[in-house]
């Protein structure tokens, strides 16, 4: 058999923020490569607004757009920044794109509406509060 070009899976990349280096450090934002049609694609994470996890796969969700990477979910959450916050089995959402709050659901600004797991309520909610007085 042939050696056939398999693209690899997402891979996390840091970007340089332009003109942020404070005391001689470059700050980074994260950013993951997906592949469509065969061609690499960085998404930067501020642009994510959830990730959906199905067995070994990940669908990362933009505003306009859904990918699909060959990790599971805790990989590809592990390589983004700190502003993801798992509510579910299934789910990981971006705090910075949470249009309000309930309960036991979060509604995202792209309309989507998250469960959040029944033993992940109050952890979800502590986090969320602490996220907002940070801010």
């Amino acid at each position: 058999m042939k050696n056939q070009f398999v693209p690899a899976t997402a891979k996390s990349q840091l970007l340089p923020i332009p003109g942020a280096e404070p005391a001689g450090e470059t700050l980074k934002m994260h950013a993951i490569t997906v592949y469509k049609f065969g061609k690499p694609l960085i998404v930067k994470a501020n642009d994510i607004t959830y990730l959906e996890g199905v067995g070994n796969y990940t669908f990362v969700y933009t505003r306009n757009e859904k990918h699909l990477v060959s990790k599971c979910l805790k990989e590809v959450q592990d390589e983004l920044s700190s502003d993801f916050l798992r509510i579910h089995k299934s789910y990981t959402i971006n705090a910075r794109h949470i249009a309000s709050r309930w309960p036991d659901y979060i509604h995202l600004n792209c309309g989507k509406v998250i469960p959040i797991a029944r033993r992940r309520i109050r952890e979800t909610h502590e986090i969320l509060g602490r996220m907002a007085l940070s801010a």
